[in-house]
């Protein structure tokens, strides 16, 4: 497993890749859809995907939190042990071929993640705004230096704080990401 930590603007951000292997991916992928069918709908009010009883999803959010953790622990310091840390909200979010998801942060939320199990050439970039004073937001579509983007990259996990302005840019690949 490799964890690289990016401090951006004033803003740490981690990516870390090699979690899982290449099978347990697509087992995920495809136990997370069966799900979904089971499920029913991936609509509604604050739908929680990994609150699920199915064996890939839990290993799955318990290596996630462990990854969070072993991250965002040294921002604490002392205090880490009196902090409750608990797995929130989860979902699956398919992105169909020509479909993007406009600017938004993830109220909260202390920390947000994305982990790519499927992502091809040209699926759309996560594009990360920054939150400096000052800085116009309403100026994404330019992308200018406010802007850092992140390619996807099956088996990848960015984490980010919640107060993070972020979009997904258009899915121009012929598969959902």
């Amino acid at each position: 497993m490799q964890i690289k930590q990016t401090d951006l603007w004033p803003t740490r951000i981690w990516e870390i890749e090699d979690i899982f292997d290449e099978q347990f991916n697509q087992n995920l992928l495809e136990e997370l859809l069966q799900w979904r069918e089971e499920f029913g709908s991936w609509t509604g009010v604050n739908p929680n995907h990994f609150n699920s009883d199915k064996p890939l999803i839990n290993i799955a959010r318990n290596k996630f939190m462990e990854i969070i953790e072993e991250c965002v622990s040294p921002l604490f310091g002392e205090e880490w042990p009196e902090i409750e840390r608990k797995f929130q909200k989860g979902w699956l979010h398919v992105c169909p071929p020509g479909t993007y998801t406009n600017v938004h942060p993830h109220d909260g939320a202390t920390m947000a993640m994305v982990y790519y199990l499927q992502a091809d050439k040209n699926s759309g970039d996560l594009v990360l705004i920054d939150p400096r004073r000052g800085s116009d937001i309403t100026d994404v579509k330019t992308r200018c230096s406010k802007c850092i983007n992140y390619t996807p990259k099956v088996g990848k996990m960015i984490i980010i704080p919640g107060y993070l302005f972020h979009e997904v840019l258009q899915n121009n690949s012929n598969r959902n990401r």
